[in-house]
């Protein structure tokens, strides 16, 4: 009984972290960030692994999602579908990615 009772704690314990650590990386990116190099494109990252992507008047809605620093944007473009995979880092609130080999600088806006 007792061997279960640990088992089980150990596993409720891993599943806490685990979801701490999904969480927290989510929780940085969360908000509005603007391009650095061109101010008519932004990027919203909702809590719920949304996104909208603006550039100028054309506005895409898309999914995301982070594990450590990876992350994946999957989205539509004239009906087919497209995943993007890069990594990311927040800084204070200077949002640095690198997706498909394209190094790019955000600030966060709201």
């Amino acid at each position: 009984m007792k061997k279960r009772y640990a088992a089980a704690i150990a596993a409720f314990l891993v599943a806490v972290l685990a979801l701490s650590l999904f969480s927290c990386g989510r929780q940085k990116i969360v908000g509005t960030w603007e391009n650095t190099e061109d101010k008519n494109y932004r990027i919203t990252f909702c809590s719920d692994g949304k996104c909208e992507i603006v550039q100028g008047e054309y506005v895409m809605e898309a999914k995301y999602r982070i594990a450590g620093n990876n992350i994946e944007i999957s989205y539509n473009n004239n009906s087919y579908p497209l995943l993007k995979t890069g990594t990311f880092s927040v800084e204070d609130d200077v949002l640095s990615t690198e997706i498909d080999g394209i190094s790019e600088t955000y600030v966060k806006v709201k």
